[in-house]
């Protein structure tokens, strides 16, 4: 294994809610308002590689998002 090399450890979902609709935000499952972001965490360290922000009814296990968050950590992680 390279020395440098990245480890996409674990891709995980969170909803946030807030109180009332606002920009940006959609009914979700629960009846409420809110984000689901998506984040991409590194191996060795744990720490965030990527975030992408969806609308609150977004779903937990679209291929897509979950393929452009693990890309957008990985081309943010290369060294220039």
């Amino acid at each position: 294994m390279r020395e440098n090399a990245l480890l996409v450890r674990d891709t995980e979902v969170e909803k946030t809610s807030v109180s009332e609709s606002k920009a940006g935000t959609a009914p979700n499952y629960k009846g409420g308002f809110g984000f689901h972001r998506l984040f991409c965490f590194a191996d060795a360290t744990g720490g965030s590689l990527s975030e992408m922000g969806r609308v609150g009814n977004a779903a937990a296990n679209d291929m897509v998002d979950l393929l452009t968050v693990v890309d957008d950590a990985i081309t943010h992680s290369l060294p220039m």
